[in-house]
């Protein structure tokens, strides 16, 4: 069978904001000519222009199918030190065009739930679990749902107030922002984001466990995951590096 070729989807920049000096918070303008389909969890592949061809970078989606379907596209990409695609963008402008392939991944929740999910992540790797999440919400999941994320730094957490209102909303949703190197200030667990897991999960059970995020993090959570008893099978993830 040959593959069906992906149009390329041309995208408006409507609004930047830098998180802090390394992330930024984009929003697109989507023709709904297009058609654009995905399911929570998948990434597209942004394209730079470049001779003699194109630089294309995987990037995950953090629109909500809602979203999409109403032609908002919503990323958070890092500047990477000697990035290509990561510094390029940072160049672009409100107003300015991009373009991007999408969908790509299998990086998605099956059809029938388990009575817990846990997602595990750091830094931008939370960006498909907040579509994830929120598409789960707005469907009427009864499921338990965990949320762990690291940052070394309070001005890093992406979602934050979002994952603060669902919380405050659903009874089955739980929140662990982790911050290693916090403030005075910071009221919140304290320490690397694969200590709270442990510190939460301490038996097997009937659960599904999505990781996004750097190596050594998902390393260090599946190895623990297993050793207490949970099955290869139950552990999804996602590198970034």
């Amino acid at each position: 069978m040959s593959k069906v070729k992906m149009e390329v989807i041309a995208a408006e920049i409507t609004k930047i904001d830098d998180i802090n000096d390394r992330i930024t918070y984009y929003e697109f303008s989507v023709d709904l000519k297009y058609g654009l389909t995905y399911v929570p969890g998948q990434f597209l592949m942004l394209i730079m222009p470049n001779d003699p061809r194109p630089v294309r970078r995987a990037y995950s989606i953090a629109s909500t199918p809602n979203e999409i379907s109403k032609g908002l596209l919503k990323l958070c990409i890092t500047a990477v030190e000697g990035g290509k695609v990561s510094n390029w963008i940072r160049t672009k402008k409100v107003g300015e065009t991009v373009e991007f392939k999408a969908p790509y991944g299998k990086f998605v929740l099956p059809e029938t739930l388990p009575p817990e999910i846990h997602y595990i992540s750091v830094g931008t790797g939370i960006v498909p679990f907040r579509c994830m999440i929120i598409d789960l919400f707005e469907k009427g999941c009864d499921t338990d749902i965990y949320l762990y994320h690291g940052n070394r730094h309070e001005n890093s957490i992406l979602y934050d107030e979002e994952f603060k209102e669902i919380a405050a909303q659903h009874s089955n949703f739980h929140y662990f922002p982790c911050i290693s190197r916090p403030t005075d200030n910071w009221q919140g667990d304290k320490g690397y984001v694969q200590n709270k897991v442990k510190e939460v999960l301490t038996t097997a059970g009937d659960r599904s466990f999505y990781i996004c995020g750097v190596n050594a993090m998902i390393e260090e959570v599946c190895d623990y995951l297993l050793s207490i008893g949970h099955e290869k099978e139950q552990i999804h993830y996602e590198k970034y590096d």
